[in-house]
């Protein structure tokens, strides 16, 4: 249904949204599922210039483990704290390696800045 006014196209379509949602959902599920792998794919290739079979290929390259703290890493669910993480240099985008999500939050949380870190360790040292 053609509108001019650009208004009235959008509250249709998101009555159509609205009422179609389960509908929609479903199908979005379906595609994604279908095609996830090669979804995942592009999207670390957008993000990091690698493909998923690189990034597999640097996970067996760590043994399944986080470079850090060498937890395992675990396939699914997001919240686990093995899932897996690429690490890069924000500044040159260069990949240092594979991270669980706990270590990449915490370089991050330090803003990848080394004399921050070994100050958080001359603390940790202090109080023990």
């Amino acid at each position: 249904m053609p509108y001019k006014d650009k208004n009235k196209r959008d509250e249709f379509h998101k009555g159509y949204y609205k009422k179609n949602i389960v509908e929609i959902k479903a199908q979005k599920r379906k595609i994604y599922k279908k095609n996830s792998r090669e979804i995942r794919s592009n999207i670390l290739k957008s993000l990091y210039g690698i493909t998923l079979n690189e990034k597999e290929l640097m996970i067996k390259a760590q043994n399944n483990k986080c470079a850090i703290c060498g937890v395992i890493f675990s396939e699914g669910d997001k919240r686990k704290r093995g899932w897996c993480c690429v690490d890069h240099n924000h500044i040159t985008g260069a990949i240092r390696g594979i991270l669980c999500g706990n270590c990449n939050h915490g370089i991050g949380k330090f803003k990848e800045n080394k004399y921050i870190l070994e100050n958080a360790i001359d603390y940790l040292e202090r109080y023990k």
